[in-house]
């Protein structure tokens, strides 16, 4: 007999929009100017390196984009907010020196 208080099949809810969005957002690399503002990096292809600010539509639209080409719908605007405003958190709170960005 079984001693666990769980039951041995648990239903889990699908992961909501903001976790799917952030299962693909925490993956770039973010990071924060000398003078304190969040920057994240985008490589190509190309073997290079787009800095843009965290806040650019660049940014934005790159996750919408990311989001529709899986699901074919778009994420809430409250989401894509909370996510942006979670990246920001992450460049604020790495432990590296600021990078210089030009």
């Amino acid at each position: 007999m079984s001693t666990s208080r769980f039951p041995s099949t648990l239903h889990h809810r699908p992961p909501s929009e903001y976790q799917r969005l952030w299962d693909i957002a925490c993956h770039i690399p973010v990071f924060r100017s000398q003078d304190g503002q969040p920057f994240a990096s985008f490589h190509f292809g190309d073997g290079g390196a787009h800095i843009f600010p965290l806040r650019a539509p660049y940014v934005r639209d790159w996750l919408l984009d990311f989001r529709l080409q899986e699901t074919s719908r778009a994420p809430r605007p409250h989401d894509v907010s909370a996510v942006l405003r979670l990246l920001e958190a992450k460049a604020h709170a790495d432990p590296a020196a600021p990078r210089p960005v030009f």
